[in-house]
C-alpha cells in the first residue's frame, strides 16, 4: 500500500495544471458550503439576540407568585435564572390618544431590567422604588410632554369594567365607561425615557411606565421571567409542568394542537399555581424547532442552496478525478499484474483525492469565511435599505457550522470519486494495460442557477411574503383615463435632500369581509410618511384630503411625485393640482410593482409588523383603522433604520437640517 501511496504522490506532482485545478474547485464547494452554513448560524444568532433584546431574555412567565414561592424558581435545576416583576397598576394620565388614556406602571428588579427588552433611549435605569421610566412615544403618540429630572404624581389602581379586572391585552373599553378603583397616590422622579417595550402592543391601553422593585415589600403577587438551562430547554414543557404542578402530558397537548385533550387541560391548569405563558419565538429558535414559519424558511432555503452546491461541485470535481484515473489506468493495470487487490485499488483512488481534499479543505473554510463576512455587510445593508428589519445582523462563527461545512465537503468529494473508484477497481489487467478500459468520460455542461445570484435582492424578503399573502392584490388600474406620466424615477428611488422625490399608492386591507384603504404619500429621503389617508373606500375625495395635509405651507417647486398608473393618479384635477404647486408627475410602467419599489416595501412591512396573523385583535375595521395610525406614528418618530445611521425618519431629518 506505501507503493500505492507514493505513486500517487508522484503523480499529482508531475501533473501539477490539474491537481490545482481540481483542488480550485474544492476550495470553491468548500467556501460555497461554509459560507452558507455561516449564514445560517449568523443568521440564527442574530434573530435570537434581537428576540432576546426587543421580548426578552426568557423562557416562560410565571404570574400571580407570592413572595414565598419564589423559593420554587431559586431552587430548581433546570432554570438558569429568572426575574422578578409586580405589577403596580393602572393611572389616568393627561394622554391625547383617547384610545390610550392609561399609564401602566410596573417594578422590575435589576435582572428584569437587563433582560427584559428595556431599551434605554435618555437618562439612568432607576434604583429606587420612587424612581421612573417613560416611553418615548408617550410624547409623540400621547402629546404628553415630560422629561427627565421631572416629577409626576399618578393614581395608581385596578382597571376594572363591570367588576372585571382589566389588563393590558384589553383595549380601552369605552362603551362600558371603564374606571380605575382602589387608587394610591405614587410621586416618582423620571430618570430615564425608554423605547416602548416589545410587550407592548399597538392596541394596549396603557403607556408603560417601569418603577425599581426593592426587595422585601412583598406581601403582592409578582410575576417571574425564568430563563431555563439546557436540560431544562430541552423538555421545556415538561419542566413548566412541574412548576405548575400539573400533568406533563396533558400540558403539553392541551395547547390547541389536540382538541380531545382539551377539557382535561382545561381541569388541570385550574389547579395550576401560577398563570403561565410563553417566550413562544425564542424558544422555537435556541429548541431548533421547525414550527416558525422563519425559521423552517430559513433552513429550507439553505438546504436547497447547499443541495446545489454539493451537485455541481461533485459534477466539477468528478471530471477532473476521471482524467486522472484514465490517464493512470495502465499503471493501474500493471499493478493489478503483480498482486494489487482491486480494493487497494479504490483505496488509492480515495487517498488521491484526500491528499487534494488537506489542501482544498482549510483553504475554502478560511475563503467561506471570509465571504460570508462580506456577504453579512452588504445582507445588513440591504435590509436596511428594504425596511425588513433593523440592525440586528451580526457575523457568527460557529464551531458547529464549521464541522457541518467540513462534513458535506467530505461527503462531496467521496461523492465525486467513488464512481471512478469502483470503475478502476474493476478494470482487468489485460484491458487496462491495452488502454481498452470502459471507462468513458462524459462531457458535462456545468450551468450555475440564475436565483443563486439574485438571492438577497432588493425587498426580496417583504416582497415575497406580500405577493404570497396577497394572491387577489388590489388594483386601482382601470385602463387609461387620463394621460399617462412619463416614468424618470427608473429604479433610482432616492433623494439628497427632503422633498425632492415623493412616493404614492393606495393599499387594501381586508378584515374579515370588511375593507379600508391606505393612501400614503413617502418622502424618498428618509423614508417617511409625509401624509396619508385612511378611507372605507378608494375614492377621489381620499386621495384629496392626502394632498391637502402633505402641501400645506410647503414650496414643492421641482419636486418629482411617482405613483403607478391607477385611475386617481391620471384624474384631470389630480395632475392638475400637482401642476399648480411645480411637481413633476411621473408613473410606473404598467404591471411593474417594483417601480415603485419604496411603497411596496412600505406596505409589506406595514402589514408583517401590525396586520398579518394579527387580525384578531382588531374587534372592527376602525380599531384597524386607529392601529394603523398608531403604527404610523411609530414608524415615523420611533423605528430605527440602518441606512438612517440608527435614526427614525424624522429625528434622520431633523439631524440632517442643522
Amino acid at each position: 500500500m506505501k507503493l500505492l501511496d507514493k505513486l500517487t504522490y508522484k503523480n499529482l506532482l508531475l501533473n501539477k495544471k490539474r491537481s490545482i485545478v481540481t483542488i480550485i474547485g474544492i476550495i470553491l464547494s468548500v467556501a460555497l458550503l461554509t459560507a452558507v452554513s455561516t449564514m445560517v448560524a449568523s443568521f440564527k444568532f442574530s434573530f435570537i439576540d434581537y428576540e432576546k433584546k426587543i421580548n426578552g431574555n426568557y423562557h416562560y412567565s410565571f404570574k400571580n407568585v407570592s413572595k414565598d414561592d419564589l423559593s420554587i424558581f431559586k431552587n430548581n435545576r433546570n432554570i438558569e435564572n429568572f426575574y422578578v416583576t409586580k405589577e403596580l397598576g393602572y393611572a389616568k394620565i393627561n394622554s391625547k390618544n383617547e384610545y390610550k388614556p392609561y399609564s401602566y406602571i410596573m417594578e422590575m428588579d435589576s435582572d428584569a431590567l437587563n433582560n427584559l427588552g428595556i431599551i434605554l433611549e435618555e437618562g439612568t435605569l432607576p434604583k429606587n422604588s420612587d424612581e421612573i421610566l417613560i416611553p418615548e412615544h408617550l410624547k409623540t403618540n400621547g402629546r404628553v410632554d415630560l422629561k427627565v429630572n421631572d416629577y409626576i404624581t399618578l393614581e395608581v389602581g385596578e382597571r376594572v369594567s363591570d367588576n372585571i379586572k382589566l389588563e393590558q391585552t384589553n383595549p380601552f373599553d369605552e362603551e362600558n365607561k371603564e374606571k380605575i378603583i382602589n387608587t394610591v397616590t405614587k410621586k416618582y422622579k423620571i430618570v430615564g425615557i425608554i423605547r416602548r417595550p416589545g410587550f407592548e402592543n399597538f392596541t394596549a391601553p396603557g403607556y408603560t411606565f417601569i418603577s425599581y422593585l426593592e426587595k422585601g415589600t412583598e406581601n403582592d403577587n409578582y410575576t417571574v421571567f425564568a430563563r431555563y438551562n439546557k436540560k431544562g430547554l430541552k423538555n421545556h414543557t415538561k419542566t413548566t409542568a412541574d412548576i405548575l404542578g400539573v400533568d406533563p402530558l396533558i400540558f403539553e397537548k392541551g395547547s390547541g394542537l389536540y382538541p380531545e385533550y382539551q377539557e382535561k387541560y382545561d381541569k388541570e391548569m385550574a389547579k395550576a399555581k401560577f398563570n403561565v405563558s410563553s417566550n413562544t419565538y425564542l424558544i422555537i429558535m435556541e429548541t431548533m424547532a421547525f414550527g416558525d414559519n422563519t425559521l423552517s424558511a430559513l433552513f429550507l432555503l439553505a438546504t436547497i442552496i447547499i443541495i446545489i452546491i454539493i451537485t455541481t461541485s461533485v459534477f466539477c470535481i468528478k471530471n477532473s478525478i476521471s482524467i486522472s484515473i484514465t490517464e493512470r489506468i495502465k499503471q493501474y493495470g500493471m499493478l493489478k499484474s503483480i498482486g494489487a487487490t482491486s480494493n487497494q485499488i479504490k483505496k488509492n483512488v480515495y487517498y488521491e483525492v484526500f491528499l487534494l481534499g488537506i489542501i482544498g479543505i482549510p483553504l475554502g473554510i478560511l475563503l467561506g469565511l471570509f465571504a460570508a463576512f462580506i456577504l453579512i455587510i452588504v445582507v445588513q445593508k440591504l435590509v436596511g435599505m428594504s425596511f425588513v428589519v433593523d440592525d440586528f445582523l451580526v457575523f457568527k462563527v460557529s464551531i458547529s457550522s464549521i464541522i457541518i461545512a467540513i462534513i458535506l465537503s467530505i461527503l462531496t468529494l467521496y461523492l465525486s470519486s467513488i464512481k471512478s473508484a469502483k470503475i478502476s477497481s474493476k478494470t482487468s489487467p489485460i484491458n487496462a494495460i491495452r488502454n481498452s478500459s470502459n471507462i468513458k468520460l462524459k462531457k458535462n455542461k456545468l450551468k450555475t442557477p440564475n436565483f443563486i445570484n439574485k438571492l438577497f435582492g432588493l425587498g426580496g424578503v417583504i416582497s415575497y411574503k406580500n405577493i404570497k399573502r396577497n394572491k387577489r392584490k388590489y388594483s386601482s388600474y382601470k385602463g387609461t383615463i387620463g394621460k399617462i406620466a412619463d416614468n424618470l424615477i427608473e429604479r433610482d428611488f432616492n433623494a439628497e435632500k427632503p422633498n425632492q422625490k415623493w412616493y404614492t399608492d393606495v393599499t387594501e386591507f381586508n378584515l374579515r369581509g370588511e375593507k379600508c384603504y391606505l393612501s400614503p404619500i413617502l418622502d424618498g429621503y428618509n423614508g417617511e410618511i409625509i401624509s396619508y389617508n385612511t378611507s372605507k373606500s378608494p375614492n377621489l375625495e381620499q386621495i384629496n384630503d392626502m394632498l391637502n395635509k402633505a402641501f400645506d405651507g410647503k414650496n414643492l417647486e421641482g419636486l418629482i411625485f411617482h405613483s403607478d398608473q391607477g385611475w386617481q393618479y391620471q384624474h384631470q384635477s389630480y395632475q392638475q393640482r400637482l401642476k399648480n404647486n411645480g411637481i413633476k408627475q411621473r408613473m410606473s410602467r404598467k404591471g411593474n410593482s417594483m417601480y415603485n419599489g419604496m411603497m411596496e416595501n412600505f406596505f409589506g412591512l406595514l402589514k408583517t409588523e401590525m396586520f398579518y396573523d394579527q387580525e384578531d385583535k382588531y374587534k372592527n375595521i376602525d380599531k384597524l383603522i386607529l392601529a394603523i395610525d398608531d403604527y404610523i406614528n411609530y414608524y415615523n418618530y420611533d423605528r430605527i433604520k440602518v441606512k438612517l445611521k440608527g435614526l427614525s425618519p424624522v429625528n434622520y431629518k431633523l439631524q440632517s437640517s442643522n
